[in-house]
């Protein structure tokens, strides 16, 4: 399934769809998206393509770093305090519409939710 999943065809095709679909669908509505993915790596192939489509700086991808991981998913890895001045930003900024991509972290949002502690990024 990953190889389907993180064909560059496919991501490229997935990531125009939802860039697409947010500006005509979501973003004159005033909301914000959340893009969950298979694994990290897929996080950081649809934030690269997503780059070229759309302002950098309106999407940033969310998710745990490990010392094993490569160089080019790094660049994505924010401290707890870091991580929460991001999503302090996402919450604060209704003109400027940002994705989150957490991929694999969605695991521990549901494991905060079920001991009765509200998502970080929650308002």
């Amino acid at each position: 399934m990953a190889v389907l999943v993180k064909n560059p065809g496919r991501v490229r095709a997935v990531v125009n769809h939802i860039a697409e679909h947010y500006r005509t669908r979501v973003e004159p509505n005033g909301f914000k998206a959340r893009v969950v993915t298979l694994d990290r790596e897929c996080c950081v192939l649809y934030k690269r393509v997503m780059d070229e489509l759309i302002d950098p700086e309106a999407s940033a991808i969310v998710m745990i770093s490990q010392s094993s991981d490569p160089p080019r998913w790094k660049v994505h890895a924010r401290n707890k305090y870091a991580e929460e001045r991001l999503l302090d930003r996402l919450r604060k900024r209704a003109n400027n519409p940002t994705f989150i991509e957490p991929g694999e972290r969605l695991e521990k949002v549901r494991e905060r939710h079920d001991r009765g502690s509200s998502p970080a990024w929650s308002s």
